[in-house]
């Protein structure tokens, strides 16, 4: 028996058991697992916003629209959770390229935030799908905007990667300066500051530096949120005509720019 769901024996009732379950099934592709798992878990009366965002993601892996919709609308009016199921949506509008509906939607998101500090988070991840698809004055634009409305550690980080992406590297740097001096223990940023450093360097064509400066973010690079360092590795990897290596096809820590 695995782990999540000896868990979910000795407490049936548990949440949180049943979201790491469900997971723990998503990250092997047994998606049908996942939705059973919710499903029995409803069966108990087990319910929490968590749940219903898990069920969204296995919906959006199966392309199935009408199971993710379902979940939205059950978050509708539901504090904390419309939020999140709408961000969700937003998501994936912006992963299928449809900006026009995301860019709809992201007012009502912003409508649905419980506080200045999660319409700030909401924002942050705007700027970061407008800067990954080139929007830069968007990304730019949305990036100062989230940034006057939190001053979250992590927000504050992923606006920097917004502005380097962006070709704000003067922002970009300055921010991750003052990460690094305010918070100089925090693990996160191991991974976070590089990953804003190799992206100005990316900026200014540099991909060996890059992929020079991302080397010391290896050891944090599988952690939960640290998915920057692997996405500007991938950039750096392109940017040097090294496609496999941007597939993530080795772990190379070559820094000699060339084709592969």
């Amino acid at each position: 028996m695995s782990t999540a769901k000896e868990a979910i024996r000795i407490a049936p009732n548990s949440y949180p058991a049943v979201y790491n379950l469900m997971f723990s099934r998503v990250k092997i592709g047994r998606l049908g697992e996942a939705k059973l798992a919710f499903k029995e878990a409803r069966s108990r009366g087990v319910d929490a916003p968590a749940l219903h965002m898990a069920r969204y993601w296995v919906a959006f892996l199966q392309n199935n629209a009408a199971d993710m919709e379902e979940q939205v609308t059950w978050a509708s009016g539901k504090q904390g959770a419309e939020q999140e199921l709408l961000g969700a949506k937003y998501d994936t509008e912006a992963y299928h390229g449809r900006f026009v509906k995301a860019r709809q939607l992201a007012s009502d998101v912003l409508r649905a935030a419980v506080s200045q500090e999660a319409a700030g988070y909401a924002t942050v991840s705007f700027a970061l799908q407008e800067a990954e698809v080139g929007n830069a004055d968007r990304a730019r634009k949305a990036a100062g905007e989230a940034l006057r409305l939190t001053s979250g550690r992590a927000d504050r980080a992923s606006g920097a990667l917004v502005y380097a992406l962006a070709g704000g590297s003067t922002q970009a740097l300055k921010i991750a300066a003052e990460l690094n001096q305010e918070f100089p223990a925090y693990t996160y940023f191991r991974s976070a500051v590089p990953a804003i450093r190799a992206a100005v360097a990316l900026d200014q064509r540099d991909s060996a530096d890059a992929i020079r400066i991302l080397e010391s973010a290896r050891p944090y690079e599988m952690s939960e949120g640290s998915v920057a360092v692997i996405y500007v590795r991938g950039l750096a990897y392109l940017q040097a005509r090294k496609a496999i290596l941007a597939a993530g096809g080795s772990r190379s820590s070559s820094t000699t720019p060339g084709p592969c």
